[in-house]
């Protein structure tokens, strides 16, 4: 992950700061279950992002119950473009309010 923080902007990188957690396991039923779920790394709102073994690659996903992720996604993106996807989504949700 250390060389996809490297390629984040300075404004994502400390948005990227503000939304990790430490890798945790959540449940995604069924896709999640023969390996336990799926690694966990950031959390912002409503939104998860999270690394998906199967597909060797991150995915950004709604959660409405911690510790569940409410929707499987397979976009194999490296870790940086998800979090700018993020960052873009919660910039334009800022700017609506």
């Amino acid at each position: 992950m250390g060389r996809a923080i490297d390629a984040l902007s300075l404004p994502e990188r400390q948005f990227w700061e503000a939304i990790k957690v430490e890798p945790q396991k959540w449940r995604c039923p069924p896709w999640g279950d023969a390996g336990g779920g799926f690694w966990v790394v950031g959390l912002f709102g409503q939104y998860v992002i999270w690394y998906n073994d199967i597909e060797d690659g991150f995915n950004c996903s709604r959660y409405t119950t911690r510790g569940t992720i409410g929707e499987y996604t397979c976009d194999q993106n490296e870790l940086q473009y998800t979090v700018r996807s993020l960052k873009v989504l919660a910039d334009r949700s800022a700017a609506d309010l």
